[in-house]
């Protein structure tokens, strides 16, 4: 995994991308028998996000794992990733199956390198469908959600970049990617532009209600056959 990132750095330019210790994947035992779920979550840990916002968001991921276990079944077939972005990209957690997870601390603080927390996120999805694939592990279309209040001030070319590169994995149906303004709906547009479909504003304090129907949303996908059409739960804390 080390020789991917760095080629990934490599191949990027992302020079200032920072990785944090991550486990090792042959440490984690997978339940092959169950069609894998990955998702990605793509967080906006910028300055702006500082105080009520980054707390209530701490507050939704540290109950998410445990509204998953609800759904023994979902819980079993779900891998996470999460990928911050501020002033650099950082991947917070590699992809790891649930009962594995320990959600990191987050901070918030710096600007908003959104083409770059995306272009991260991307390569994560793509490094976990190939796993599946060597491993001969069947898999759901992969989900991104990109969670942000505000607009990129990071690397024009980063962010066309990673446009165009949703755009060609949800074309090839590689992923399915969300767009979500935290609060603020002035940067809805930037991420429908950015995901190619309607992007949705979420108040932070329904941060429990957004965790909760993901959590649904991952039952969903884990019980359909690989490659069927899903129908999400329809969400009830937009707005």
């Amino acid at each position: 995994m080390a020789n991917s990132m760095t080629d990934f750095v490599a191949q990027m330019g992302f020079e200032d991308i920072k990785f944090e210790e991550m486990p090792l994947e042959d440490e984690q035992v997978i339940n092959e028998s169950l069609t894998r779920v990955a998702v990605c979550l793509c967080l906006d840990t910028s300055g702006s996000m500082e105080g009520s916002r980054i707390k209530a968001l701490q507050e939704g991921l540290n109950h998410f794992k445990e509204d998953l276990r609800k759904d023994i079944h979902a819980f079993e077939a779900a891998d996470l990733s999460i990928v911050t972005f501020d002033n650099v990209a950082t991947i917070r957690l590699p992809f790891t199956p649930m009962k594995y997870v320990q959600m990191p601390k987050l901070i918030a603080g710096g600007m908003t390198q959104l083409g770059e927390g995306v272009l991260l996120a991307l390569e994560q999805l793509e490094n976990r469908k190939n796993y599946y694939k060597q491993k001969g592990i069947s898999y759901s279309r992969p989900l991104l959600f990109i969670m942000s209040d505000g607009f990129d001030n990071g690397n024009r070319q980063k962010y066309s970049e990673a446009k165009q590169k949703i755009h060609e994995y949800t074309v090839q149906k590689k992923v399915t990617a969300f767009g979500i303004n935290v609060d603020d709906s002035s940067a809805i547009q930037q991420l429908t532009e950015l995901t190619g479909q309607q992007a949705v504003r979420l108040d932070s304090r329904n941060y429990a209600k957004f965790f909760e129907w993901l959590s649904n949303s991952v039952g969903a996908k884990s019980t359909a056959a690989p490659n069927s059409a899903i129908v999400l739960p329809p969400p009830n804390w937009i707005g």
